[in-house]
């Protein structure tokens, strides 16, 4: 993927029936998770990410789905995991780029710092990579 360092598009969602924006979080550094709702691997993620969220100095972890489905199981703790709105060009050639779900893009400032693709063994992983991320 040839997208660090680049902006991320101000991605829309679907929380319930309001349309969201990732630009109103109001947060400098976020992760934003693309998942797909029958993917066994995203699955087995759900327990690592909601580990994570649960740590101390956790950063916020946004759940978007590239395909329609059932999200309950990503939501079982709290609605963190959307269907994302393809409403514009950035959005859709961001959306084409995600090969392999789970993929996890740390964002600072509005722009790419890291994409990581696939499972990670656990929250001690996930916090590795934020720390290459945003250090």
């Amino acid at each position: 993927m040839q997208i660090i360092g680049k902006a991320i598009p101000d991605l829309k969602y679907l929380d319930g029936e309001n349309e969201m924006q990732i630009s109103s979080l109001g947060k400098d550094r976020y992760i934003i998770e693309f998942v797909e709702p029958d993917c066994a691997f995203c699955n087995k993620m759900i327990d690592t990410v909601d580990a994570y969220r649960a740590t101390e100095n956790a950063l916020d972890v946004i759940g978007l789905s590239i395909k329609a489905g059932d999200l309950s199981n990503f939501n079982k703790t709290a609605t963190h995991t959307f269907h994302i709105i393809n409403k514009d060009e950035d959005t859709n050639n961001l959306v084409k780029l995600i090969a392999w779900v789970p993929t996890f893009i740390y964002v600072e400032n509005g722009t790419i710092q890291l994409v990581t693709f696939g499972n990670m063994k656990g929250v001690e992983e996930f916090q590795t990579n934020v720390d290459i991320a945003f250090n």
